[in-house]
């Protein structure tokens, strides 16, 4: 586990990784607080090097990211908002390749437990 510090607002990053035989996973989550959502958000969604997709009912805004030319090929990235808070988790796993609707139950379910400590 590695963890930094939170700031006065509250935002950290906080990462986790764990190993079962030769399965390594790795989860990592960023919050950071937006002065201006409307027009900070975006840049975070810039930070995704594939296609997003919408995810319904997790914070205000929330997308999968896709990623193309993954060196890993089971790395989930999930890049969502609440309110003026934006958090982005990433899970990597050296496991077989990704579901074939290409998210993992578990991290949709790390997605929602993020924005629901965050309202």
């Amino acid at each position: 586990m590695n963890i930094t510090p939170p700031t006065a607002q509250g935002d950290t990053t906080c990462e986790f990784s764990s190993q079962q035989d030769a399965i390594v996973s790795i989860l990592r989550i960023e919050v950071h607080t937006m002065e201006v959502p409307s027009k900070e958000f975006a840049s975070y969604l810039s930070q995704c090097s594939g296609t997003t997709f919408p995810l319904k009912a997790i914070g205000n805004e929330a997308v999968q990211c896709v990623l193309k030319g993954s060196s890993t090929p089971s790395e989930e990235q999930i890049i969502g908002r609440v309110r003026e808070r934006v958090f982005l988790l990433s899970v990597r796993r050296n496991a077989s390749g990704l579901p074939k609707d290409g998210l993992h139950e578990d991290t949709r379910n790390i997605a929602e437990q993020i924005a629901g400590s965050l309202f």
